[in-house]
């Protein structure tokens, strides 16, 4: 893929959650909905995208330990 790419992925198989304040991360009372169950489908639309450095130095990477 290259930048500005556009992929598509649609699926039958899948849980989602259809909430309009959807729980973050799912906990054990989050409700999922099968896609199969309901005879429903599902898109999942992905952009590819690429970014360059202004300047050379412009990024520095750290390590850090917690």
């Amino acid at each position: 893929m290259t930048t500005g790419e556009i992929d598509l992925s649609i699926s039958e198989q899948a849980l989602i959650e259809m909430e309009s304040l959807p729980t973050n991360p799912p906990t054990a009372a989050t409700v999922m909905t099968s896609l199969f169950q309901f005879d429903l489908w599902g898109v999942r639309v992905t952009r590819w995208l690429a970014y360059l450095r202004a300047q050379t130095g412009s990024v520095a990477f750290m390590v850090v330990s917690y």
